[in-house]
């Protein structure tokens, strides 16, 4: 009597693409992610973020304030377009950055609207609040005096 054995796999790109069937009883765990659609609306337009960054996007979005300093306007332009093809997905960077440009158009997209909507879409990729740098000529102990609205009051119970 023989027992059959399944074909090995060789190369990952040979592994099925569906899950295994039940007969095929191997063990796995599915890392797919069902992420939640979000974009921007500016001067009545929606352009749709990419759900997600992937390593390499994170990387160059933490690098872009570096990249900016020492630039002229057109050379923060170039850095602003490389910004948003990393954040929006392609076809809603192309149409953005073609508004950017515009200068024919009206109600043009200002620098001020580009800084806050880069802030607001790393702050949607990140999962954390970006803060400007703070203010060092604000001394240490200019803090707000007075008792806070939880001085006095338990210590939260913690949950297990």
């Amino acid at each position: 009597m023989s027992t059959q054995q399944p074909d090995e796999v060789t190369d990952v790109r040979d592994f099925p693409a569906a899950p295994p069937s039940a007969a095929d009883a191997v063990d796995f765990r599915d890392f797919t992610r069902q992420r939640k659609r979000f974009g921007i609306r500016v001067q009545g337009e929606f352009y749709e973020a990419r759900p997600a960054l992937g390593l390499a996007g994170l990387q160059r979005v933490a690098s872009f304030q570096e990249e900016m300093k020492g630039k002229d306007a057109g050379g923060i332009l170039q850095v602003f377009a490389e910004i948003f093809r990393v954040l929006l997905k392609k076809e809603a960077a192309e149409r953005f950055m073609a508004t950017v440009m515009d200068l024919d158009n009206d109600d043009p997209i200002d620098q001020e609207q580009l800084t806050e909507i880069v802030t607001y879409l790393v702050e949607r990729h990140t999962g954390r609040p970006t803060q400007p740098p703070s203010d060092s000529s604000v001394p240490s102990d200019a803090a707000p005096s007075g008792t806070g609205s939880t001085d006095g009051a338990p210590p939260a119970a913690s949950t297990p």
